[in-house]
């Protein structure tokens, strides 16, 4: 017997053999606190080795799981979970195998697109530009998800208001500019993408629009900080661009 125990213990760690699923793998699974998703990740192993789901269920598990390992991504910024954007995608991508109509996988999966393409851009921004093909490709990856979760999700704004994002990070000002009026036509007191909107009006040298853009927010929410500062900011470059 003891001569097994090391076979044995090699084929749990290799997933030839699975462990037993707990009581409460499925609760434990779901949990997104920052400080469970070590415990979240390896119920969500189990639950996937057990073989006793299929389909749909099957590929809620995984979106879970993807969901603990990638991290969450916000109007440029990235934040939460592991941070194991590869391992994210690779789950995302398996549920979407599973079940092909699901948005939300879509919709993850290109954020977790669009996280690597802005840590591509941090390095761009500290004089590593030859990264910039690799920044764009991501991207457009994420674009291109967005767009299938759109053909699910057609009237979500925050599906617009993200694609609009990606446009505008690999420089296509244009498109991001239809998105967020779309965005805006389904969800007209969205106080972030009329802000996201004047930021790309701002690059494009249309400060009056940028300033109706973040006045237009301001006057939804007035105590928004990041539209009060950037109408300062859009305010100040009107000023200095006015003849004396």
């Amino acid at each position: 017997m003891h001569r097994l125990m090391p076979v044995l213990l090699a084929a749990v760690l290799l997933g030839l053999i699975a462990l037993p699923v707990r009581a409460d793998d499925r609760g434990a699974c779901a949990k997104t606190g920052d400080h469970e998703l070590d415990s979240a990740i390896a119920a969500c192993s189990r639950l996937i080795k057990s073989g006793k789901l299929t389909g749909s269920e099957r590929a809620v598990i995984f979106f879970n799981r993807a969901a603990r390992y990638g991290t969450d991504y916000y109007r440029g910024n990235i934040y939460g979970g592991k941070g194991d954007l590869d391992r994210a995608i690779a789950d995302y991508s398996e549920a979407i195998r599973l079940d092909p109509s699901y948005a939300q996988a879509f919709f993850h999966r290109g954020n977790q697109y669009a996280a690597k393409g802005q840590i591509e851009q941090f390095y761009i921004d500290k004089g590593q530009t030859a990264r910039k093909p690799r920044m764009i490709a991501y991207f457009e990856r994420a674009i291109v998800d967005y767009g299938e979760a759109m053909r699910f999700d057609p009237k979500s704004a925050e599906l617009y208001r993200y694609r609009g994002l990606a446009y505008a990070m690999k420089g296509d000002l244009d498109r991001a500019i239809v998105d967020y009026d779309e965005a805006i036509r389904i969800d007209p007191m969205s106080v972030g993408v009329f802000d996201d909107r004047g930021r790309v009006h701002v690059k494009r040298g249309d400060i009056e629009r940028a300033i109706a853009d973040f006045e237009e927010a301001l006057r939804i929410d007035p105590g928004d900080v990041d539209a009060s500062g950037d109408l300062a900011q859009a305010r100040a470059l009107a000023e200095k661009a006015s003849p004396r």
